[in-house]
């Protein structure tokens, strides 16, 4: 299984690993639990299906912003 920080070393232009970095991500916060701050804390209570339905309607440049966000959140409570 490959650790988060592999995971946050992705091209940001390949469609299938930003996809499955947000299915990562809205299982668990890297840092355990799931902090209310979060974009996505609401979107970890629904059920899975719910929450793989909700990742096939966010638009490509929504799921890179996505992605971007959580890797600037993963560096900064990383270096903290």
């Amino acid at each position: 299984m490959l650790e988060w920080f592999e995971i946050f070393n992705i091209c940001i232009d390949d469609e299938g690993a930003i996809k499955r970095f947000i299915i990562g991500l809205i299982a668990e916060c890297p840092f355990g639990g799931n902090p209310t701050d979060c974009q996505v804390s609401q979107v970890r209570e629904l059920s899975m299906k719910q929450r793989i339905n909700w990742i096939d309607e966010l638009p490509l440049e929504e799921r890179k912003e996505f992605y971007l966000n959580h890797k600037f959140c993963y560096d900064a409570k990383d270096s903290a």
